[in-house]
């Protein structure tokens, strides 16, 4: 349920917010270069505020939601608490980092595509912005198949998989 996911909706606000400052700021002052610390102000300032009215706003309303219909959320039994082994948490801590790995490779390869069309859009036919489109568009091929053969493995012991990937699953013993 979303009243039980704040944080998830706040990165999720927060994201929708930035797009929408960068496309008019890019509108706004086309060609110009940004000092890092105005887009440290202006960027950080946006997610700030939108984190604020957010969690404002969901406290409004899931807050008043659950004082009308006098329902509360779901309370552990005292003393339970999950304990991953060692193995659990090394796993955990290796998917983490290989989805942080992953978002951030297709997050500079998509600046860098978006780099080399616009440039070979403004400037004409260059072997440098040609080489940066394309291999900004390579990196953020590997990081879409990468997420996907991640995604893939993890859910791969549950057996909910309609399709089958076998290139995916070498090595894997189910």
């Amino acid at each position: 349920m979303i009243s039980q996911r704040l944080k998830y909706v706040i990165f999720g606000a927060v994201f929708v917010a930035e797009v929408v400052v960068l496309a008019i700021w890019g509108y706004l002052t086309p060609g110009r270069a940004i000092p890092n610390e105005q887009a440290v102000l202006v960027l950080g300032g946006t997610a700030l505020l939108v984190a604020l009215g957010s969690v404002l706003t969901y406290r409004l309303v899931f807050g008043a939601t659950r004082k009308l219909s006098g329902a509360s959320l779901p309370a552990m039994p005292a003393g339970s608490r999950v304990v991953l082994s060692k193995s659990a948490r090394t796993t955990s801590i290796w998917t983490a980092g290989s989805f942080v790995f992953l978002l951030t490779l297709g997050a500079i390869s998509l600046g860098a595509a978006f780099n080399g069309f616009t440039g070979l859009t403004v400037l004409g036919l260059s072997s440098p912005l040609l080489a940066s489109m394309v291999l900004g568009l390579a990196g953020l091929s590997a990081a879409v198949v990468g997420t996907c053969y991640l995604v893939y493995r993890l859910d791969l012991p549950n057996g909910r998989i309609r399709r089958r990937v076998r290139a995916f699953e070498r090595g894997w013993h189910v």
